[in-house]
């Protein structure tokens, strides 16, 4: 002891242990992908004879989670993402969208301002040239999707699937937890650029066609806890 000479003050062994760096925390973290040429296909066979479809041309993903994990940015470029949905024995797609050269960025923050308040934003910006058509003659095949696949998904159909587990009459009460002391404060911005909206809209042979052609549009919106 006598060797080390007295520089640092008297600091308690439980508030070293709070300035300690957390080694995990400390790290940053980015992650790459990228994707060539890929198809995905559902089918609802045998209930029905009806394709849906997912092409994928090329792109590539970037995730960064910055240090402590208050900042994680995901984005990407897709060349040309492809969804369409069919029946079987038809050539032409009842349901068509198309997007071209799409950029995006997803962005998570998160700060303390203040002792007793917790700040999150979510940004997301999307760039991209679209292009879809729809035929109501063959909207029982969106009907007959829906009712194989997406009913069965509990978000799209509004209630969960599975069976409640009954408890014991006898069983103890789960103590309710206390509710924080921290208020969370959650803002989203939302940043859509369409270079270009092709959509073709057949109501019947009979009945109409719409053909709705846009050109350099821009949607934005922000909402908060109270707005």
């Amino acid at each position: 002891h006598n060797l080390l000479p007295h520089m640092a003050p008297n600091v308690s062994s439980e508030e070293l242990h709070t300035r300690a760096v957390d080694p995990v925390s400390s790290m940053k973290i980015s992650f790459s992908l990228r994707i060539d040429q890929s198809k995905l296909l559902l089918t609802c066979r045998p209930d029905a004879n009806v394709i849906a479809g997912l092409h994928w041309d090329s792109g590539g993903f970037i995730i960064n989670i910055a240090p402590g994990a208050r900042r994680v940015s995901f984005t990407g470029t897709v060349g040309g993402l492809t969804v369409s949905l069919k029946h079987g024995f038809l050539s032409e797609d009842c349901v068509k969208l198309d997007a071209r050269n799409l950029n995006f960025s997803i962005a998570f923050a998160k700060v303390q301002p203040g002792g007793d308040r917790t700040e999150s934003s979510v940004s997301v910006v999307l760039d991209t040239e679209f292009a879809g058509g729809l035929r109501f003659s063959r909207l029982q095949d969106v009907l007959c999707f829906k009712a194989v696949w997406l009913d069965r998904i509990p978000a799209f159909s509004g209630g969960s699937n599975l069976t409640p587990v009954e408890r014991p009459s006898s069983a103890l009460p789960t103590p309710i937890a206390p509710p924080s002391s921290v208020k969370q404060e959650l803002t989203t911005a939302v940043l859509v650029r369409f270079r270009r909206v092709e959509l073709d809209v057949d109501l019947g042979q009979s009945i109409s066609a719409v053909k709705l052609t846009l050109d350099h549009a821009v949607v934005r919106t922000k909402i908060t806890e109270t707005v």
